[in-house]
């Protein structure tokens, strides 16, 4: 740029000169005549900073440039917030599989082997099992019987089929799916806190760009006015102290410059975390378009959050979940009745049958149980209280925030427009001043406070924007909507 700056500071200077021998009405005419110039000259600068801009931004890589809906789209694929949300669902569809499995029958098979340490023996006297009229008393006399030395077995396999136990498992397998619906919406409300964070990310990336091009307008600005007052000291028309001011306020802007881009180079490692990718990944973002003016009714919009909200419709989950546990809770009052078959096998065992089958029905119930399942089921029917009251202060919490992020919006869209008049002015009063010290009519500390005041409006209005994407993102979360206002 300061090649640019060059043939303008010439003509001024000699213009500067020429304007010494000047008075009365002749010097008002060529004062605004060099205005004139000034003017030109500064729309010529102008045009050439814009086309150096555009060619510059159009040697940027294709690939390397990120835009919004693109980086949300990689947030919602990749963010390890977000697939660690995808895998809760994953474990809740496994704990209702295993729900659906008990349904089924329940397959045992147990074995044992043991060594007798002990002989047994076992005595039955004579005609204790009859007195046959062919062969008299069985046994014929007293005998006695030892169990066998060495290692025996015992197998036993069984199969059991729970019947009135259905009912109560299958309100089980509902109460599973409610909680998987719960951690959809879990994962809808860490979807769109990702997101969130995403846009207020990639703004923030935008207004920092923002600044530092701001920080850049002003570092010419201060060569340009260095070169200049570097001629008057020459001249002796401004003092040393006054060049060595400028000298100051250009080192402090290229400290600014420094800064902002430290800072940039951290908010694009902070985006590539929340895209789960390399954290040294440089891109360039792409400019969004401005806000559309917002007209929301307060009350549509906090009716539309209570349908779409998240975590409201986890709230109201949550007293179906509780609901049904207490139902599952009561249905333990009913008793176990399976259908079992059963069948077992002696190895090295002689002393009695050595193989057993059956089929058959097995009941269980406790049908007194000391209070216990009375104190279970009042836990049940506070926890559903509890659920119920949590769902009213969430439909409380979310009317008031949603009312209050519109209220911000419109603060925000407010404030850009005072922000932006106070830009202007700044950026009139500069050049107005500027010219003014070019010809000697104003002091060099007016330029340069001139120039801060519209270093701090450019600041102020590209606060003001950021301001109010953020306002406007924090509105679409409070919605509960992805999809924007």
């Amino acid at each position: 740029m300061r090649p640019v700056y060059a043939p303008v500071l010439a003509v001024f200077c000699s213009l500067g000169q020429l304007l010494k021998g000047r008075s009365g009405v002749g010097s008002m005419t060529f004062i605004y005549v060099l205005c004139r110039t000034t003017f030109c000259f500064l729309t010529l600068i102008l045009a050439l900073s814009v086309q150096s801009t555009r060619v510059w931004c159009q040697t940027v890589p294709k690939d390397s440039v990120l835009t919004l809906e693109g980086a949300l789209e990689i947030a919602r694929q990749r963010n390890l917030s977000v697939k660690n949300s995808e895998l809760e669902i994953e474990k809740v569809k496994d704990e209702l599989a295993a729900a659906k499995s008990e349904r089924l029958p329940k397959l045992e098979v147990r074995a044992s082997g043991q060594h007798n340490l002990v002989r047994q023996r076992y005595t039955f006297d004579q005609g204790v099992f009859g007195n046959a009229i062919t062969t008299g008393p069985i046994p014929a006399q007293n005998t006695q019987i030892t169990s066998q030395s060495g290692i025996s077995g015992h197998v036993i396999a069984s199969a059991s089929l729970p019947l009135l136990q259905q009912w109560r498992i299958g309100v089980g397998i509902d109460q599973v799916k409610v909680a998987e619906d719960m951690a959809r919406q879990r994962l809808r409300s860490d979807t769109q806190e990702i997101e969130k964070q995403v846009k207020n990310q990639y703004y923030n990336i935008l207004e920092t760009q923002s600044e530092l091009r701001a920080v850049d307008e002003s570092i010419v600005y201060y060569r340009s006015l260095y070169d200049l007052v570097h001629r008057y000291v020459l001249q002796q028309v401004a003092l040393d102290y006054q060049q060595m001011e400028v000298q100051a306020r250009l080192a402090k802007s290229e400290h600014a410059a420094l800064t902002l881009n430290n800072h940039l180079m951290t908010q694009k490692e902070h985006m590539n975390q929340l895209l789960n990718r390399d954290l040294d990944m440089d891109f360039e973002v792409s400019p969004v378009p401005g806000p559309l003016p917002l007209q929301i009714d307060p009350k549509d919009a906090v009716s539309s959050a209570m349908n779409q909200r998240p975590d409201v419709n986890e709230a109201r989950l949550k007293i179906e979940h509780e609901k049904l546990g207490k139902q599952a809770k009561t249905l333990e009052y009913l008793p176990h009745v399976d259908l079992k078959i059963h069948y077992s096998k002696l190895y090295n065992v002689n002393l009695i049958p050595d193989e057993d089958a059956a089929v058959g029905l097995q009941a269980k119930w406790e049908f007194y149980n000391w209070g216990r399942r009375q104190d279970e089921l009042s836990k049940k029917t506070k926890a559903i209280l509890q659920a119920k009251n949590q769902l009213q202060e969430t439909r409380s919490r979310v009317a008031i925030e949603v009312k209050s992020r519109i209220r911000g919006v419109n603060e925000a869209a407010d404030q850009i427009r005072v922000s932006r008049l106070a830009q202007v002015a700044a950026r009139e009063k500069l050049r107005v001043i500027t010219n003014k010290y070019r010809v000697q009519a104003t002091l060099l500390q007016d330029a340069l406070r001139a120039e801060s005041e519209l270093t701090d409006a450019n600041s102020a209005y590209n606060q003001s924007v950021l301001a109010l994407w953020t306002a406007i993102a924090d509105l679409e979360k409070s919605l509960g909507s992805s999809d924007g206002v």
